[in-house]
């Protein structure tokens, strides 16, 4: 076990939390979804900017840079933000983060379906808690508290 790679896994876990919490809260206080998503995101490359200083970026230029540039940005960032966001606007933080949690199960499927990538027993054994998970939470009585939605 590496520590610094648990530390790095216990610092993004504390980080995703407290993006998801201060969201929800600032929703709930009336901002408007895509205004707090932009926020945060500005935010993020800011605090990102340095570790590409000196990195070769010509390839942004390139026709097919630029492509992939927008591919990522608007349709895979930015429209599953704006759909998070949505999801964050009725219901409560800890379901909507656990919920996110489909996203890496269905990239290791994709990755075996589509790719031809072979699923290890670690990455098995994982896929198998977050869909168990996921169904935990889907029980009755996990329902959130009436009056918690708010306006995307």
């Amino acid at each position: 076990m590496d520590p610094l790679g648990v530390a790095g896994a216990l610092g993004a876990g504390l980080s995703y939390a407290g993006y998801t919490v201060t969201a929800r809260t600032l929703l709930l206080r009336g901002a408007h979804g895509v205004t707090v998503m932009a926020g945060m995101f500005g935010v993020g490359a800011m605090v990102l900017l340095p570790a590409v200083a000196g990195a070769d970026l010509g390839w942004v230029l390139s026709a097919r840079g630029a492509l992939m540039v927008a591919w990522l940005g608007l349709v895979a960032t930015g429209l599953s933000y704006v759909l998070f966001q949505h999801g964050l606007a009725g219901l409560p933080s800890s379901t909507v983060a656990t919920l996110s949690l489909a996203e890496p199960v269905t990239a290791t499927l994709l990755g075996v379906l589509v790719l031809g990538e072979v699923l290890g027993s670690l990455s098995a054994l994982g896929i198998t808690v977050v869909v168990l998970s996921l169904a935990a939470m889907a029980l009755p009585g996990r329902r959130p508290r009436a009056g918690t939605r708010v306006a995307p």
